[in-house]
């Protein structure tokens, strides 16, 4: 046994660092009733219940969970009896909403019965009030949507009519809305203007939500559903009247069309402006068709280097050229221009002349040295021996040397 000089009691004082803050976080600031149209949306929905996250914060930044712990009080007394907060068995809080029917926005007071911080929070019950169906231009654009589409005319020169995109919205109570236009528990009906007989000879519903004119003049109702609910009636039209491109834009084309003589092509993109504001971004898909066969008219101002097909937008290479070629799209009394160069590839077993990209053989000024290349196409064979003849007007060129660069060429 050790012995002792001396024993006995002392004290000690510790002081724990109290928080400075409280933050909550993981609820949800928008609740609606279970069951409620609100809360059936596959995207978008409204939760039914919130979950709720508490923490104290402390000096250095370190933080402690309070959310299950006895010391958190969660105080709904300002909550406008708009929501509940049920503890479990082990402390974890649930927010409900109400179960008298009761819509508004009410506050949740969070406090400790151990130190002197509160954080209040607002919790909006809300419910489905109405349906609001709309109609809008398509394609879209940007801006399309705050454009409103009832009438649809037929495009300059086309058997093609315009098509709208349908907008139905969930209104809710609080003034918020929910977009259900493509919604798996959406539909939606076509009636005969004035009846509740179902009537799909002058427009159809795509499963898209598109509105589809069926080439007859005429005018139609359009409903649309959801969960028993259903919007006002939207008249349409589909008249022949025609529409008229006012401006092109977005024309372009690849600065070089490179590549065999008769195979090479490039394809135009174009976009245009409508004299009723609606717009079309893409009048050529990518996959080679006119998205209204008729309405744009395209040409080549040099056709024996360059043709253009109407139908496709596409350009076909047919020779070099030693200046830019120019495509134009034409509609009624708008048009476009754009520039490109036409340089060829060697075929199998051709030789050509000139840069690779760019215009082959550009305009020089008198007195201007420059390097022409020449390009073989052995068609992957091993060459022995080349023997090139070049034909050109010695009156206003001399050549002042021959040399080869890069690899593949023999001797």
């Amino acid at each position: 046994k050790p012995d002792f000089i001396a024993e006995g009691f002392g004290s000690v004082s510790v002081s724990l660092p109290l928080p400075t803050s409280v933050s909550i976080s993981g609820f949800q600031n928008r609740i609606t009733p279970a069951g409620n149209s609100a809360a059936k949306p596959r995207v978008g929905a409204i939760a039914t219940q919130s979950g709720i996250v508490v923490r104290l914060n402390f000096p250095g930044g370190r933080t402690k969970d309070m959310t299950s712990d006895a010391r958190t009080i969660y105080n709904v007394s300002a909550g406008n009896v708009m929501f509940t907060v049920t503890r479990s068995s082990s402390g974890v809080p649930t927010i409900k909403p109400n179960t008298v029917g009761k819509t508004g926005t009410g506050k949740l007071v969070v406090h400790f019965k151990h130190v002197a911080l509160t954080k209040t929070i607002s919790i909006t019950v809300v419910a489905f009030q109405s349906i609001s169906l709309s109609s809008h231009p398509y394609p879209t654009y940007s801006g399309s949507y705050s454009k409103t589409e009832t009438t649809l005319n037929k495009y300059l020169s086309t058997l093609s009519y315009q098509q709208a995109i349908l907008r139905l919205r969930m209104l809710l109570t609080n003034g918020d809305s929910i977009d259900i236009s493509t919604d798996a528990g959406s539909s939606y009906r076509v009636y005969a203007q004035g009846t509740s007989n179902i009537d799909a000879s002058i427009v159809v519903i795509s499963s898209k939500n598109r509105v589809i004119p069926k080439g007859k003049v005429g005018s139609a109702d359009v409903v649309g559903e959801f969960d028993g609910r259903a919007s006002s009636q939207l008249g349409l039209s589909v008249t022949d009247s025609e529409v008229r491109v006012t401006k092109f834009t977005g024309f372009t084309v690849a600065s070089t069309l490179r590549g065999i003589k008769g195979k090479a092509t490039t394809r135009v993109s174009l976009s245009a402006q409508f004299d009723d504001g609606t717009q079309y971004n893409t009048l050529f898909s990518k996959s080679g068709n006119a998205a209204l066969p008729g309405l744009v008219g395209l040409t080549t101002d040099l056709p024996a280097v360059a043709t253009v097909n109407s139908a496709t937008g596409d350009i076909t290479l047919k020779e070099n050229h030693y200046k830019l070629v120019t495509v134009t799209a034409i509609s009624g009394s708008a048009s476009i221009s754009a520039s490109f160069a036409c340089n060829l590839d060697p075929d199998s077993g051709d030789v050509d002349l000139g840069r690779a990209t760019g215009i082959p053989l550009p305009a020089r000024k008198v007195g201007t040295s420059f390097a022409v290349p020449v390009r073989v196409n052995t068609y992957g064979q091993v060459v022995g021996t080349i023997q090139l003849e070049v034909f050109y007007n010695d009156t206003i060129l001399d050549v002042t040397s021959v040399s080869t660069q890069g690899t593949g060429w023999p001797g």
